[in-house]
Order: C-alpha cells, then structure tokens, then sequence
C-alpha cells in the first residue's frame, strides 16, 4: 500500500478500478411496469369500426415467470366485470362481450401480451379498464402489477356523421380507382394473350 501511495499514478488507478468496480456489482435491471395501449379512446357508437386494446409487461425487471394476465372493466354501477385473461394452463379467451370480441395473448416473457379487439363496439363497452399481471419475481414471490385506462363512448354529431360520410365516400373513390386500374391490367392481358395465339396459329400454318 505505501507504494501505491507513493505513486501517485498508481493510487488514482487504484481509485478508479475500485469505483468501476462497484458500479458494476450495484447495476440492477430496470423496474417492470404493465404497458396498456388503446386506440382509440373514445367510441363512437354505431361508427367506430374497431376497438383495440394491448396489454404487455415492458421492463422485466426482477420477473421470472408471468402467472396470469387479465383485463377486467369496472362500468357505471361499479360492478368489475372480468373482459379477457390468459394464464400459462389456459389459452386467451374473451369472457364477456361474446359475440363481438376477440381475445389473443401469450404470458411467455418474451412475447407476453393479452390483446382485444371489439367488432363495432357499442355504448357498453365504455368504462374504466385495469390490466392485472400476476407473476412470480426472481425471489420466488407473487408480485402483482397493473394499469388503468378509461374508454369512453358518445354519440355521434352530426359534425361527426358528415366526417365519417365523406370518409367513406373517399375510400369508395379509392376502391373504384383500383377496380378499374386492375380492369385495365386485364384487358391488357386478355388483349396479350389474344395476340400470342394469333401469332402461334399464324406460324403453324406457315
């Protein structure tokens, strides 16, 4: 030790190896959180055509294992109703809104997710979501995380109604536009091949 002190050189680099050191040896992961994603946030009842909504575990964090993954919805009346889940024994399934909602996830770390969609929701589908993650920390713990989100449904204006019909009346423009292009690729082609068996035809007569 006198010699490091004696070398001033030495004893900085003593310094700085001893500081590196410990930076390393406190390094932890970054925290889990519950990542819930919906679009859009507002249903326009009788207009919206879909309703997405997608849950993941972001930032793994201390977590070894995902349990289970739950979506439930707390409406007016204050009751929870349980919308989806996915569990590592069970398949993603849809539990209410049958009929009009699909159910697609997976708790393997990697690629966990639990994602809805809702054909043409309606006014029901309104209310105040949580995302429950149940898993088990790399202490072996039940550790619990979750995340909220409040969709709301209205309906439509007729400022709202006018926009919508002119959408559509674009996207007809759009899909006429593209019939007769590929109208036009056919005739061409039918035209190409009426030539070609002409021209055969012509050479074996020849």
């Amino acid at each position: 030790m006198a010699t490091a002190l004696s070398n001033p050189t030495a004893f900085v680099s003593l310094c700085l190896g001893l500081v590196v050191y410990v930076y390393a040896s406190t390094t932890t992961p970054p925290p889990s959180f519950v990542n819930l994603r919906v679009n859009p946030a507002i249903v326009d009842v009788n207009l919206t055509e879909a309703l997405e909504m997608d849950c993941r575990l972001s930032g793994l964090g201390n977590v070894s294992h995902i349990v289970s993954m739950v979506i439930m919805r707390q409406d007016g009346s204050i009751n929870n109703v349980l919308v989806a889940s996915v569990t590592s024994f069970d398949a993603a399934k849809a539990i209410a809104d049958s009929g009009s909602l699909v159910a697609l996830g997976s708790v393997d770390l990697p690629t966990n997710h639990l994602k809805l969609v809702w054909d043409h929701p309606n006014q029901y589908v309104a209310g105040n979501y949580t995302c429950e993650i149940n898993a088990i920390d790399s202490f072996a713990r039940p550790l619990t995380l979750t995340a909220t989100f409040t969709v709301n449904s209205r309906v439509p204006s007729v400022e709202v109604m006018i926009h919508h019909i002119r959408d559509l009346e674009k996207r007809a423009m759009v899909m006429e536009e593209r019939m007769a292009l590929q109208s036009q690729r056919l005739s061409a082609l039918e035209n190409f091949m009426v030539s070609t068996d002409q021209t055969t035809t012509m050479a074996a007569t020849t």
